[in-house]
């Protein structure tokens, strides 16, 4: 008979979980609100826009924009 041991199914439980969850969609859409500040400067025509950007060359390659991001608002 073979003998597993507690912490060995625990373990095959974890892995089954986490493979389980990995497959499901994000909570929010990209298109989500990110804070109530993002709103804020929307309605007064501040927006500085997403914080990613779809590189043209390569569109599996995701740029992040900081800079525009972390810009003062003005």
């Amino acid at each position: 008979m073979l003998r597993i041991g507690l912490h060995t199914l625990v373990l095959i439980g974890l892995a089954a979980v986490l493979m389980i969850s990995g497959c499901t969609d994000p909570l929010f859409p990209k298109s989500a609100e990110r804070s109530p500040y993002q709103r804020y400067s929307e309605l007064r025509g501040k927006d500085r826009g997403g914080a990613y950007e779809v590189d043209p060359n390569n569109p599996m390659k995701i740029n992040r924009d900081l800079r525009r991001r972390l810009a003062p608002l003005d």
